[in-house]
This record gives C-alpha cells, sequence and structure tokens, in this order.
C-alpha cells in the first residue's frame, strides 16, 4: 500500500534528529515544538493525513456539477484512489478493524463506479461482501456521524445494484429511519444542529438553510463542501477555492478536516506544558494572542466553521494559562452535567478525553472538578485502562485521565492501577500501540508514566525513552506511525501527535532518561 501518512514537511524532525545525534535532546525538542507552534500560527490550514473516505465523496459530489471538478483533479484524486486501495480490497488503515474500514471502502467504491473505474470497484465490493457479517451497529468504532454515513452509502449502493449488501442495510434499518427523519426535517425547514451539517453529504438535495461558509470550508469538512458544490443553485466561488487549494496541498485528494490551527495549536500546547517545554517569549505572546481569539461566548472554536466545544474549551484555556494569560475558566459551566462534561450540546456518546482535559484545566476548583473526576473514575476499566471516542487507541485517553488524576490522595490506587497496566503492555522494543508499536502512543504512555510510576517502572520508562529518542533520530519513519484519531475515518493530525512525540522527548531529558549532558549550557538559553 502506498504510504499515505508521511508527514508533507518533515524538516522539524530532520532538524531535531541532527540535535539530537549531537545530544542535545531537550534542546532539540524545544526548537522543534517552537517550528510547530510557528507553522501551526502561520499557515492557512491544518496538516492531516489523506482521508480515503473525503476524496472519494470530493470526487463524487464535485463532479456532478457541469464543469465542476477540473480533469487534472479528478485524475489526481482518482489515481490516489487506486494507488491507495490494500491487497484485500479495503481503503483504509490496514491494521485496523475491519470496521474501520467500510465507510472508506462503500465510498470509494461508489466513486470509482461512477467514474467506470471498474477493476478497483470490483475488489473493493468484494471486500464490502465477504464482511456483511461486521455492519452491525453495535459493532462499529464511535467514529464520526458513523450512524449517518454507513447507511446512507449503503442504501446508495444497494439501490445501485450491490444487491449482496442488502443484509448489511438491513442490520443497520434503525440507522436508516433516523437518517430519512432528518432528511424530512431538513426538507421541511427545521433548523438542525451545526455539528450535523459536518455531514452535509448525507441529507442530498434535502440539505436546506445551509450555514454561512467560513474559510470557503462548509464546517471545515472537505465531504461536506463537495457537497454543498453538487446541490447549490449557484455554488460559491470560495467552496470551489478551499478544495482546490487543498488539494493542491495533499497532491491529490483532500484530508478528513481543514482548517482547524486551533485544534492543532491547543494541543501542541497542551502538550509543551504537559512536559514544561518552554516557549520562546515573543512566540508565547503571539501564540497567546491566535488562540484567544479561539473563543466565543460559547467556548472555544477548533477552526473557523466549526462551533465550540468542551474538548476545544478546555484545551484552549489550558495552554492560555501556560502561556501566561489569565482564562476565564466559566466557558466551561454550560457544558457541566451532573455526572460528567458533554463535549457537544447534543452527542452520541460521551468523551472520557474531554472530561480529563477539563479536569486538567480546573484543578483546584472542587465545584467545577467534581463531575470530570467522578466520571473518569466510573469510566476507567478493571484492568486499569480507559478509551475514548476520539481515539482508536486507550493510550491517548488513559494517558489524559492520569495527567488529570495524578498528585489527588484520594484517587492514588486508580493512578497506580494505570499505571501497572501502561507497564505490563510496553511492546519488547520498548514502544507501545494498539495495533503496532508507534511513537505517538509510546508518547502518551511515557508522559503517564513520569508522573504516575515507580521505582519499578524505571527500566520500562528507559526503555520507551530510547524507543522515542531512536524513532527521532530516524525521522519518525512511517512504521512507527498510524492514523488513530477518529473523524468520519481514522486520521493522523501530523503536527499534534510531532508535538506529542517532543514534548515527551523533552520531559524524558529533563527527567534524566536520556544522556543530556550536551544540553546543559543550550537548554539554559531557553529557559
Amino acid at each position: 500500500m502506498t504510504d499515505r501518512y508521511t508527514p508533507l514537511f518533515v524538516d522539524l524532525s530532520e532538524r531535531m534528529g541532527y540535535f539530537m545525534r549531537e545530544g542535545y535532546f531537550a534542546t532539540a525538542a524545544t526548537d522543534a515544538l517552537g517550528g510547530l507552534l510557528s507553522e501551526i500560527v502561520d499557515d492557512t490550514s491544518s496538516r492531516f493525513s489523506l482521508s480515503w473516505y473525503d476524496t472519494a465523496r470530493v470526487l463524487s459530489l464535485w463532479s456532478r456539477r457541469p464543469h465542476g471538478l477540473s480533469g487534472r483533479l479528478r485524475d489526481a484524486a482518482a489515481g490516489a484512489l487506486t494507488a491507495g486501495q490494500n491487497t484485500d480490497g479495503s481503503w483504509g488503515y490496514p491494521h485496523a478493524a475491519v470496521t474501520y474500514r467500510l465507510a472508506s471502502t462503500m465510498a470509494v467504491v461508489a466513486a470509482l463506479s461512477e467514474l467506470g473505474l471498474t477493476a478497483p470497484a470490483a475488489r473493493g465490493l468484494e471486500f464490502l461482501e465477504r464482511h456483511v457479517d461486521q455492519f452491525a451497529p453495535e459493532r462499529q468504532p464511535d467514529t464520526v456521524a458513523v450512524e449517518l454515513i454507513q447507511p446512507d452509502l449503503l442504501e446508495s449502493l444497494v439501490a445501485g445494484g450491490a444487491a449482496a449488501l442488502a443484509p448489511a442495510l438491513n442490520q443497520q434499518r434503525a440507522w436508516l429511519v433516523r437518517l430519512h427523519e432528518l432528511r424530512r426535517r431538513a426538507v421541511a425547514g427545521e433548523k438542525l444542529p451545526l455539528p450535523i451539517w459536518h455531514s452535509l453529504e448525507v441529507l442530498g438535495p434535502a440539505a436546506i438553510g445551509l450555514p454561512e461558509l467560513s474559510s470557503g470550508a462548509m464546517t471545515c469538512s472537505p465531504a461536506a463542501t463537495a457537497a454543498l458544490l453538487a446541490w447549490s443553485p449557484e455554488p460559491p466561488a470560495e467552496a470551489v477555492a478551499f478544495l482546490t487549494a487543498e488539494a493542491s496541498r495533499y497532491g491529490g485528494g483532500w484530508p478528513a478536516v481543514a482548517p482547524v490551527q486551533f485544534f492543532e495549536g491547543a494541543w501542541v500546547v497542551g502538550a509543551m506544558a504537559q512536559g514544561e517545554a518552554p516557549i520562546e517569549p515573543g512566540l508565547a505572546a503571539r501564540v497567546r494572542e491566535w488562540l484567544a481569539s479561539s473563543l466565543r461566548p460559547e467556548g472555544a472554536i477548533p477552526g473557523h466553521g466549526l462551533p465550540p466545544d468542551a474538548d476545544d474549551t478546555a484545551r484552549v484555556l489550558y495552554a492560555l494559562r501556560y502561556l501566561g494569560a489569565t482564562p476565564d475558566v466559566s466557558l466551561l459551566d454550560r457544558y457541566r452535567q451532573e455526572d460528567r462534561y458533554t463535549t457537544f450540546s447534543v452527542e452520541r456518546t460521551a468523551s472520557i478525553s474531554t472530561n480529563a482535559h477539563v479536569l486538567r484545566t480546573v484543578r483546584g476548583d472542587e465545584q467545577r472538578s467534581a463531575a470530570a473526576r467522578a466520571y473518569l473514575l466510573s469510566t476507567q476499566n478493571e484492568d486499569g485502562f480507559w478509551s475514548d471516542k476520539w481515539h482508536a487507541s486507550p493510550y491517548y485517553a488513559t494517558s489524559a485521565s492520569v495527567l488529570a488524576l495524578a498528585g489527588d490522595p484520594a484517587v492514588e490506587g486508580r493512578v497506580r492501577r494505570a499505571a501497572a497496566w501502561l507497564a505490563d503492555s510496553q511492546r519488547p522494543d520498548g514502544s507501545w500501540g494498539v495495533w503496532h508499536g508507534t511513537y505517538e502512543e509510546t508518547a502518551y504512555a511515557v508522559r503517564a508514566l513520569l508522573v504516575a510510576g515507580t521505582p519499578e517502572t524505571d527500566a520500562v520508562l528507559r526503555r520507551g525513552a530510547a524507543h522515542l529518542a531512536e524513532g527521532v533520530r530516524a525521522g519518525l519513519p512511517a512504521e512507527g506511525r498510524a492514523p488513530l484519531w477518529h473523524g468520519k475515518e481514522l486520521y493522523e493530525p501530523w503536527r499534534i501527535a510531532s508535538g506529542y512525540i517532543f514534548s515527551a522527548v523533552h520531559a524524558c531529558a529533563r527527567a534524566g532518561l536520556l544522556d543530556t549532558s550536551a544540553d546543559q549550557y543550550e537548554y539554559s538559553r531557553h529557559r
């Protein structure tokens, strides 16, 4: 399979690798993190892995307009899709469970069939037919709008002649009924919640009362933006410009979401704060002003065009505090329930990582902390880990939860249990990973053990730190990365993943887990 998860910019990891080869571990991390933040603030979009789902949807929907998608872009996108097919006929990360690849494979099969590329489409359809038993709703990962996207694609494929998928559609009958109800409400002129517009492509021509475009993107979704182009009487020029620019950035194809630089910036600064990585004062002031611009009366937005949510609000507030501001944590109050914080006012399932991020932000404020703490304690697996709807790996949610709970004597036993699970699940090469060892997941585990480990876990930490250092020296090769984040399919937010990795290396250097003798002078210059 073509490596579609290779970072578009490798200069940061190359520069960091040079410093680390010379022994300047903390300096290397600080330098790379500053470069990441500067790039995020200066960029007009985000840096994610290519999305098979969004690329297929854009290709299909935009092509429906007379003189819509240019031949050059169409050919580049179609070429990316055909080159990216897995050996088993599917599209999506090959190490992930079959269910993670259903939506992307259905979308690509439909798009390639419309273009007359029958051979790869037939192989994709055979994959789907072999896995009809995998379509039951209870089997599906909690990806964005899975309950709308899958029945929409199944209904279309069955109507187009894929009769062998009818049993799969029958398994999702309840989801299909809900989708039809949403379409009915749209036709009736009812104003639907903004998060639903992020999946505008499932509503079809029934979509009316469209939200205002921001940055040319419909709710930061290439697929939803293409749906706007397909069904609007007069396609907005800004939408065409957005999709054209993103296709140019990715060399043929589109990402899962863009532009969401506030999301990227808040998560990178948050990772730096957890590892106490210094930020040059001038850059800190610049990032502080920029991140503050994401705040609205309802909280922080991840990008222009998406609504505020509790997760981004918590991370932006936490980042602003580290950058020297005094943010208003009352912005989180609207998301507080009796037993948890909700990410959105309308959501299918609650998020563990959102509650961990909220708790980390409001620590010391018992009134605001209680609900988030209670939710984390009620959702810990008996083996000691947490898992979450925003990420395929339990190491993400476990690390966030440990960092939020550590230092509270009342929950010390829970934190120790999580640390024991982390130590026991390390791979022989020093890495951690749900499907295989990755640098991102290793960074999560190392950061958690740095605050929750015991003398018995010191050897575990040293192996993890050495694995991270070697990976950065090598430029974070593809075999140590994976798309682990939940969008409409799995994606890799490269700048965020790199931020966690570089911050973990910095924390390891400060903790004496790496040979930092060469760092002493250089590191002091950054304080």
